[in-house]
């Protein structure tokens, strides 16, 4: 049944049989794509703790982990780095 010279038909049809047998095997062991955490129906914004390093305007800030600290103390974080040119 070829309908023009030099295409392979053969192969077309070998194909086409081989991809149905696949679906056919295959059809009920589709891999499902992975879900993430916001597209799940019970997902809540407020408990995600990613989303917790944002303000209302959308500015990211840094919290701290306050683990042993009382109440009214200020916490002051810094990097400290020694000028190689003047060590005084």
């Amino acid at each position: 049944m070829p309908v023009e010279e030099g295409i392979s038909w053969e192969g077309h049809l070998s194909g086409m049989i081989t991809g149905l047998l696949f679906a056919l095997i295959f059809r009920k062991e589709i891999a499902k794509p992975k879900k993430f955490d916001w597209e799940h129906e019970d997902y809540n914004e407020e408990d995600d703790p990613f989303l917790k390093h944002f303000d209302a305007d959308g500015n990211f800030i840094e919290t701290i982990d306050e683990v042993g600290v009382e109440e009214n103390q200020t916490i002051v974080n810094y990097t400290f780095k020694i000028d190689k040119e003047n060590k005084e």
